[in-house]
């Protein structure tokens, strides 16, 4: 049993020290792991991202986004951490939307691993090598409640072990985005609720925290985002991320997160990354400081089984575009638009007299909308006009 403990407590300070996100939480909580940023884009926005999380990462940031895929996403991210640790993540998106209600389903794998590490006993001698992982499996479902809103839920199973001695615990997400008009979209999340982790003897509890998060768009060019982040055991911190891009091709972000500045510097909160999109699909990495510890580099690629990008990428104007549904020439049918057809909805040209669409037309009731295609219809001209044309 006392080899259990040397070896425990070496890598416990050994991963305390290497986390510096964690320090305000040191020695009281369990799985520190879950609260290192998921994915290159969510990091690289200084993990401002309770709010964006509609894609594959709201299996990690925000289950709610789960009822507002398009179509179906994978994510995977590798994470070159501080000394020998490597951190990876795998998650899948499906949509499932039936009439006026937008479904989705989530699955994720999070994996921490140290590698090999000496063990030494009393006297410093190395005596051996042992290694240790941490992981965590969920699974999670979101469904909208209005035009507006959706919630969603995840369920984690968490194991960690080191050398030969393990331990598991579990635990429950909850997430909630509103969409209060075109450009503005907030969120909030509570992650890691359930019960405490045990290694050996000790028992710690998880690391519980919650997330207020806002979103906004104010041109096409631009994006940014903020959270205030609330951890049990650990100070109020602040988030903020920008991003840039003028086209449907590249970003560039940058963030700032307030949550480790006080044990390093003020300049370890800054992050930075950049983005690749071609099809549909994007490749990001993100840069993450952390003082004289060292730098930490995201690698992450976003897969969409579409071609298209996001809808709110290529089109920002559009208003709540993933939740608004299809409508044919005699009324609405009740389904969610695809990602093609959502495209196809954006290239129509608008009605006559209306030139924001997206803000006006698209809030027309069923009866002003056929009202007007009879403004605009053109009866095609009969035999005796056309023969006179022809002469």
């Amino acid at each position: 049993m006392a080899a259990y403990w040397r070896r425990f407590t070496f890598f416990f300070c050994f991963f305390l020290s290497a986390t510096p996100w964690l320090w305000a939480a040191a020695g009281r909580e369990g799985a520190s792991f879950l609260d290192i940023p998921v994915g290159a884009e969510p990091a690289a926005l200084g993990s401002a991202y309770t709010a964006l999380a509609t894609n594959a990462y709201a299996t990690a940031w925000n289950p709610a986004g789960l009822a507002l895929v398009d179509v179906p996403e994978i994510s995977g991210m590798h994470l070159s951490y501080l000394a020998s640790i490597n951190y990876e993540h795998l998650s899948a998106a499906i949509p499932w939307h039936e009439g006026d209600v937008g479904r989705g389903f989530g699955a994720s794998i999070q994996s921490l691993g140290s590698g090999s590490m000496d063990q030494r006993d009393d006297t410093g001698t190395k005596i051996g090598s042992f290694s240790s992982s941490f992981a965590s499996y969920s699974l999670g479902y979101g469904q909208t409640i209005s035009e507006e809103s959706s919630v969603g839920i995840m369920v984690k199973a968490i194991r960690e072990k080191i050398s030969d001695v393990s331990a598991s615990a579990y635990a429950a997400d909850f997430g909630w985005l509103y969409l209060p008009r075109a450009d503005l979209t907030l969120g909030v999340a509570a992650s890691n609720i359930g019960t405490a982790l045990k290694l050996v003897d000790q028992s710690d509890p998880l690391p519980v925290q919650a997330r207020v998060g806002a979103a906004w768009r104010p041109s096409t060019d631009f994006q940014l985002s903020d959270d205030v982040i609330y951890r049990r055991h650990g100070p109020l911190a602040n988030a903020f991320g920008v991003e840039w891009s003028n086209s449907t091709y590249f970003a560039l972000r940058a963030g700032y997160n307030t949550s480790h500045t006080k044990e390093l510097s003020v300049a370890s909160g800054f992050s930075a990354g950049a983005a690749i999109r071609y099809w549909g699909q994007e490749f990001a990495y993100a840069w993450v400081p952390f003082g004289d510890l060292g730098n930490t580099h995201y690698f992450s690629l976003l897969i969409r089984f579409s071609t298209q990008p996001r809808p709110d990428r290529a089109y920002p104007d559009l208003p709540k575009v993933r939740l608004r549904r299809a409508n044919d020439e005699e009324g609405d049918t009740g389904s969610f638009d695809s990602a093609d057809k959502v495209h196809a909805h954006a290239a129509e040209p608008p009605a006559s007299g209306y030139h924001d669409y997206g803000n006006v037309y698209d809030i027309l009731s069923d009866e002003e909308k056929k009202s007007l295609k009879k403004q605009n219809y053109k009866a095609p001209k009969s035999e005796e006009f056309k023969e006179d044309d022809d002469q």
